[in-house]
């Protein structure tokens, strides 16, 4: 009986620990912006953003970019700290037309 609440007790485990990685990969890719085949999250460069994308941004302040990613995604908005680092990345309601997050 021991033996067999032990196992039960490991294949709850490994259950719990492969559900953790799984939503840990999951929910870093969901927090990241993506154009073409890149992906941008916290503490990425515009410079790096600016490169990758194929078209500028539809608003290009010092501390913002705003990219139109077309009718089936959404319109995001990367902020930028001082230093032109990625801190916050946002979404501002359904995207239109073609997309501006196509890459190079």
């Amino acid at each position: 009986m021991k033996c067999i609440l032990l196992e039960r007790v490991k294949v709850m485990y490994f259950r719990t620990l492969f559900l953790i990685v799984f939503l840990m990969f999951f929910s870093s890719q969901a927090d990241a912006f993506r154009c073409g085949n890149h992906f941008f999250t916290y503490g990425n460069t515009k410079a790096e953003i600016i490169s990758a994308c194929k078209n500028q941004s539809i608003n290009n302040h010092s501390t913002k970019l705003i990219y139109n990613c077309g009718s089936n995604d959404f319109i995001y908005i990367l902020m930028f700290d001082g230093n032109d680092i990625l801190f916050d990345e946002h979404t501002q309601g359904r995207g239109y037309g073609n997309s501006q997050c196509l890459g190079h």
